[in-house]
């Protein structure tokens, strides 16, 4: 795994790693196309180009990507906030060949949460609250990965679409807000 602590190689990452599912060719049709396939949604495309989310307008600054055989194959992007009390969690993937039994996602979080520690530690923090906000087309399979798998907190709606995903039911309903407590 490699660690980006800091705005201008978090950003550079997310890039290099867009440009990869893009298959080198991420200002074309078929690059943006070939992302999709692999699940990097338009929204995830956007933040790598933009290196932030319209909605916080906070740039990426910590950044945890995965490699296989020299190749990206997984990437958790996020913004700590300057005092480390606050953490938005901008863009997760794994490409589909490292989901299931590799856990390649929760092994970014493990790693996100080490790093994000360390760097809270520093500035003096007793807590960093993390938080996410996916829409509907980010999934309840992302509300799912969050709550249940990895232990956050969500609005009614949020849990009540991972439960439901868990049993098998699909559903669109809007955005999902969710939330994670890291006491240090």
């Amino acid at each position: 795994m490699q660690v980006a602590r800091d705005e201008q190689s978090s950003c550079a990452a997310v890039l290099a790693y867009h440009a990869h599912v893009c298959d080198g060719k991420p200002d074309e049709p078929a690059g943006r196309d070939a992302a999709l396939a692999r699940g990097w949604a338009g929204p995830q495309q956007a933040f790598a180009l933009n290196g932030k989310h319209p909605s916080s307008g906070r740039k990426c600054n910590v950044a945890i990507v995965v490699h296989q055989a020299c190749q990206p194959v997984g990437l958790l992007a996020m913004s700590l906030s300057k005092d480390a009390r606050g953490c938005i969690v901008q863009a997760i993937h794994a490409a589909p060949k490292v989901r299931g039994p590799l856990c390649v996602p929760e092994h970014m979080w493990r790693r996100a949460t080490t790093c994000i520690s360390e760097m809270a530690r520093a500035q003096r923090s007793a807590s960093v609250r993390f938080s996410l906000e996916m829409p509907c087309c980010q999934s309840q399979q992302g509300a799912h990965f969050w709550i249940v798998r990895n232990g956050w907190d969500g609005t009614e709606h949020a849990k009540q679409a991972a439960k439901e995903w868990g049993l098998g039911v699909k559903w669109k309903g809007g955005t999902y807000e969710l939330w994670y407590q890291l006491t240090l």
